[in-house]
């Protein structure tokens, strides 16, 4: 999932507030983070307009205001480390998930994550963890699924050979919004066929996903 940077510090002219369903205990970290960024946070978002409300994750917004993007607080953190408005359709984690969390079956899957960028793995380790899977840097005969874009690599062949699913990000993502654990259907494959035309497969990616 493409991200796109937004050339805008918060500014006095950001303005963030909290759903009503957002647990008050884990309110005062975020407030320092959009304080950090140069935002404020107003209490009575009736009277002030309000550009951000966070929102926790599996929590259903139910303003009707327009002019207010509902958030998540990795969205939040993530535009304070990187210094800039991420644009929140750029990882599905910028916004509040839509489905439970923990998402039932999640808690019996360990990932790995194999052939994505720096920023990638963090957003994904951070997903995984709300999900309420287990997230490991080393793959290990434990491991469950390894995400992966390309079919090879000293990763992808072992994971072969001990027969693990091989999997995109975009199945993760697809669990999301369907709200279930989902067949891997959103497999390697899939990236192949939409985005790498050009890639040959392996032929042991299309036994695991036959």
């Amino acid at each position: 999932m493409v991200q796109t940077r937004v050339k805008k510090r918060w500014g006095v002219i950001s303005w963030f507030c909290f759903s009503s369903s957002f647990p008050e205990d884990r309110r005062a970290e975020i407030v320092e983070w959009i304080n950090q960024g140069g935002g404020e946070v107003v209490e009575d978002h009736m009277k002030q307009k309000v550009h951000f409300t966070v929102e926790c994750h599996g929590g259903i917004p139910r303003s009707t205001d327009v002019h207010s993007t509902y958030v998540s607080s990795h969205w939040v953190q993530s535009c304070l480390e990187d210094g800039c408005l991420w644009d929140t359709n750029g990882h599905i984690l910028y916004s509040p998930l839509p489905c439970c969390v923990p998402l039932p079956g999640f808690e019996n899957i360990r990932f790995c994550v194999s052939q994505y960028d720096d920023k990638d793995r963090v957003l994904l380790r951070n997903l995984c963890f709300v999900l309420g899977a287990k997230f490991v840097e080393k793959l290990t005969k434990k491991v469950t699924h390894l995400i992966c874009k390309f079919t090879d690599g000293t990763k992808y062949e072992a994971a072969c050979k001990w027969g693990k699913q091989c999997i995109t990000a975009e199945w993760i993502y697809e669990c999301v919004r369907q709200g279930t654990l989902r067949f891997c259907c959103f497999s390697i494959i899939y990236v192949h066929i939409h985005a790498y035309p050009d890639r040959i497969l392996d032929p042991l990616c299309l036994y695991f996903f036959s």
